[in-house]
């Protein structure tokens, strides 16, 4: 195998293209529907340029969580190519990733898969409770609020006629 060009993967090693799940089985992508909330799940590690295992751990365990917890409705859990910060402190727990049409993008680092799940639904559901996705680190689960690497605002696009989009 060659080695992955600056942190892009070789599309045969690019493992994020797993379906989403729910209770009745994969839910093809363009159901997903544009008011969907999307987690992702860093799965391809561009420092070794193979699947992140800890990665597909972490998914399937949040997969069944999300699905348990009554949202598979309302999140897509999918899997994606790397996210560059897992190995920034010198090992590979996971990174995690939310966004939505319209609200702000959160990744957080240091995502352990038997350690983390709770923290993360209960993440998912604020997430999901606020119309803009924003959310204080004192509204957080406490075992998060020291691990978020990035707050996204919502992008708004200004288009030709000055409508938002």
């Amino acid at each position: 195998m060659t080695k992955p060009s600056r942190g892009r993967m070789p599309a045969s090693d690019n493992v994020g293209q797993m379906p989403a799940t729910d209770a009745a089985g994969p839910v093809p992508a363009h159901a997903a529907g544009p008011d969907r909330h999307h987690i992702l799940v860093c799965q391809a590690c561009r420092h070794t340029g193979s699947a992140c295992l800890p990665g597909i751990a972490l998914l399937e365990k949040l997969r069944a969580a999300i699905g348990a917890a009554g949202m598979a409705e309302s999140f897509e859990v999918s899997g994606t190519a790397c996210l560059a910060a897992c190995a920034r402190r010198g090992y590979q727990p996971c990174t995690v990733a939310w966004r939505a049409n319209a609200k702000t993008t959160w990744a957080f680092g240091d995502i352990e898969a038997d350690a983390d799940i709770e923290a993360l639904i209960a993440f998912s559901q604020l997430y999901a409770a606020r119309e803009n996705g924003w959310a204080a680190a004192g509204d957080w689960p406490e075992s998060l609020r020291d691990r978020a690497l990035s707050r996204v605002p919502a992008a708004m696009v200004v288009t030709g006629a000055g409508a938002l989009q």
